[in-house]
């Protein structure tokens, strides 16, 4: 009974240290992983994109038909807001 009671407690620790994994990387790394990965695709647009989810807004200064060598990128979600300044090659 002993064994048991043992290997249930590691269980327990083993689920409650995945949970607090899992959580910090929910509430702090994945914010900031999805608005680098939306601004590296709206570089990809080109300046003038705009985009707005029900969760998040994303607009790139300058227009589609600018031959604007660099612009910026601004993701809001929230509170938290993101800016990337882009170029033509990237």
């Amino acid at each position: 009974m002993k064994e048991a009671t043992g290997e249930l407690s590691t269980t327990v620790i083993a689920v409650v240290a995945i949970a607090a994994i899992a959580s910090l990387f929910i509430v702090f790394l994945y914010p900031q992983l999805k608005a680098s990965i939306i601004l590296n695709n709206a570089c990809q647009n080109g300046p003038g994109y705009e985009y707005t989810d029900p969760s998040y807004t994303l607009v790139c200064d300058g227009d589609s038909i600018s031959t604007t060598s660099e612009w910026t990128c601004t993701y809001e979600e929230g509170d938290r807001t993101q800016t990337k300044t882009c170029n033509q090659g990237s």
